[in-house]
């Protein structure tokens, strides 16, 4: 044996491990190069040492200090015996024999050792610290527990029985979550009761489930890759693999592979249970760091370390979970902490694409540049993004009459790097909600509609939430604040390809219902490269004339006037009369608002599918009353729908097909 600037010993271990020097005992003390001498003196520490463990609860009486020797020192300890004729105990050994001899005592020696200085660690404390998604108190009171006392077993210790509770909570609280019909293909894993290292772990879905409590990003990534349902030994080596992919993604420093997973050792992985307990609550976040800005620009924000220590601290710094991808450490991931509290700032990046709120993990792992290296404890911290600001890619402005449609071209491009199709997502409003948003400076948490009410409903298709390819009704979307319960903009454009900085016209239609602004909000969303904002502002003057008709009379002629910007003429009624005299004619006023009913049906023949729309084409049912009423219905203001109730209550009126309202007008000039 020898000892050089960097070696370890037996008893350096168990001063780190217990902080306790062994007496009698010096790390520092070099062995001396006298054969016999050397082996006095390891004899004597050996025999310290398994003193020492013995105090400890050590179960060694089996082992005697010279089974701790090498082959020679061995031998020469024998020979020594021998001329002594002292050996009465028949330790005769041939080199082989004693080769197997020494390393199951030495085997048993560190198991012991770990029994008794690291196993304790297994602390009493909240064994659901890693449950967020439930209540973790009634949890604890649901799993059957395995009474921790120490005379119920003869098997395990009370360290032991720990931590199978630990694992039977964690499996039966995570095993619904990780893998649920929503989100995972397979099917949820059966209850089981954990009562052993080996065979209850052998499939890793007890200790996917425990990685599941602790760090939730691995889920989509890893945990739901995993077969749930056991039948070859093939898969839980698959399970295997993916477990020992999620050791490395999360840099524990803890050497296994995938076939020691899968054929378990009981010893091996109650250390890895033991380990797992100790290091795992680490990875839960400390705080959540939010990046905020506009659309399409770089968010930036910067994390302050230091640390206590009197030495210089390594750290390696990665970005994991789903949307990690989206975020960058432009410093690099290596991380240099200064002793004696001086501090050093991490840089986090993130790209804005999307307006949908991005989560990620920020990682700090300790690295030791050497073996005197002090190493920290693992740093968590969450990542989520806040869209606070959004600059509309294009705007455009028009107008038209009241219940006419007008047609509208909108110029897109993709100023992306990549080919991409886009979703086109339209979005009313009676204000500018882009403009509204960034005077009162909120933050489009989840949508661009900010606190409105159609958050409810409509955040996570707005955000480009949806991953399914067809198109329904709700790609239209109206705030519901607003009178107007009808959509006024339509596209036909359900969705458009574009490459790389290439720029299309999609088509848009206007079909104003009330007075005033209108603004919709155009969204082009691709879940592959993001997502693209532009505002149409439309504005609705008053409807045009409708037809009258009077009876005949000398004094009603009828003429034809042309609008002021040229348009089609409009209907007038031109009343002829003498100077000083009066004038008395009836005219005829419809009922039914002809204007009003056929933007009606054009809404509703917006709405309908294909499906529908050409079955109502074949039977000439496009304009029927049916196709109107459900249109109507949403269309109506508060005002209207209490005037058209009270105005039924007071008369009889006709049917929507004709009728005809008679108005005397009296003229005076």
């Amino acid at each position: 044996m020898s000892q050089g600037k960097d070696t370890r010993t037996i008893y350096d271990m168990l001063r780190h491990l217990s902080g306790q020097t062994l007496p009698g005992v010096s790390t520092n003390q070099s062995l001396p190069c006298n054969l016999t001498e050397r082996v006095q003196q390891l004899l004597h520490w050996n025999t310290v040492l398994l003193a020492f463990l013995r105090r400890q609860g050590a179960c060694l009486s089996h082992i005697r200090p010279e089974y701790l020797l090498d082959s020679q020192e061995f031998s020469h300890w024998s020979s020594l015996q021998a001329q002594s004729q002292c050996d009465q105990r028949g330790l005769d050994y041939s080199s082989k024999v004693f080769e197997s001899l020494s390393k199951r005592a030495w085997m048993d020696v560190l198991l012991q050792t770990y029994k008794v200085l690291v196993l304790p660690r297994v602390t009493e404390g909240p064994l659901s610290l890693g449950l967020q998604s439930c209540d973790s108190g009634s949890m604890e009171q649901q799993v059957p527990r395995i009474d921790p006392m120490p005379l119920t077993s003869n098997v395990y210790s009370t360290w032991e029985r720990r931590l199978l509770t630990w694992l039977n909570l964690h499996y039966h609280s995570m095993r619904t979550t990780v893998w649920s019909p929503l989100t995972s293909t397979g099917d949820v894993p059966s209850a089981r009761w954990v009562v052993n290292f080996d065979l209850d772990l052998a499939d890793g879905l007890v200790l996917a489930a425990v990685l599941a409590a602790y760090c939730p990003f691995l889920i989509p990534s890893h945990l739901q890759r995993m077969y749930t349902s056991i039948s070859r030994l093939e898969q839980n080596l698959h399970n295997s693999i993916i477990l020992s992919q999620a050791f490395t993604l999360l840099c524990l420093d803890i050497d296994i592979q995938p076939t020691e997973l899968s054929d378990s050792n009981p010893v091996l992985m109650l250390m890895l249970c033991v380990y797992l307990y100790e290091k795992l609550p680490q990875y839960l976040p400390r705080r959540t760091i939010t990046l905020s800005g506009s659309l399409h620009h770089t968010f930036t924000k910067q994390v302050r370390l230091k640390s206590p220590s009197s030495r210089t601290m390594f750290y390696h710094a990665s970005i994991v979970g789903k949307e990690a991808h989206h975020f960058s450490l432009p410093q690099g991931a290596s991380i240099t902490i200064p002793p004696k509290g001086r501090c050093v700032e991490v840089t986090v990046q993130y790209s804005c694409s999307f307006l949908r709120p991005m989560e990620a993990v920020l990682l700090l792992t300790s690295r030791s540049a050497s073996s005197a290296s002090p190493s920290g404890a693992t740093l968590a911290f969450s990542l989520k993004t806040q869209v606070t600001h959004i600059t509309p890619s294009g705007i455009v402005k028009c107008k038209s009459p009241c219940y006419q449609l007008k047609e509208l071209q909108l110029k897109v491009k993709n100023p992306f790097s990549k080919d991409a199709t886009f979703r086109v997502v339209l979005v009313e409003s009676k204000a500018n909600i882009l403009q509204v948003e960034k005077s009162q400076g909120a933050s489009f948490n989840s949508s661009p509609l900010g606190p409105t009410p159609a958050q409810t409903t409509t955040p996570d298709r707005l955000n480009g939430g949806t991953e399914c390819g067809e198109w329904e009704d709700s790609d239209l979307h109206c705030d519901p604040a607003d009178e107007c319960g009808v959509n006024e903009f339509f596209s036909p454009v359900r969705s458009v390809s574009l490459a790389a900085g290439q720029t299309e016209t999609i088509e848009l239609h206007y079909l104003p219902f009330h007075l005033g602004k209108r603004h919709c909000s155009v969204l082009l969303v691709s879940q592959q490269v993001g997502e693209q904002v532009y505002l149409v502002e439309g504005t609705a003057d008053l409807p045009l004339s409708s037809p009258l008709t009077t009876k005949p009379s000398p004094n009603v002629v009828h003429v034809s006037s042309a609008t002021s910007d040229g348009a089609d003429p409009r209907p007038a009624v031109n009343l002829r009369c003498g100077v000083g005299s009066t004038l008395d004619e009836v005219v005829c006023v419809p009922l039914v608002n002809g204007l009003w009913e056929r933007a009606l049906a054009t809404v509703g023949q917006q709405r309908m599918s294909p499906v529908e729309k050409k079955r109502r084409s074949l039977t000439h049912t496009l304009d029927s009353s049916t196709v109107r009423a459900g249109v109507a219905a949403a269309a109506l203001t508060t005002s209207q729908v209490d005037s058209r109730h009270t105005h039924s209550g007071q008369q009889h009126r006709p049917g929507r097909g004709g009728g005809r309202c008679t108005h005397h007008l009296t003229g005076r000039q």
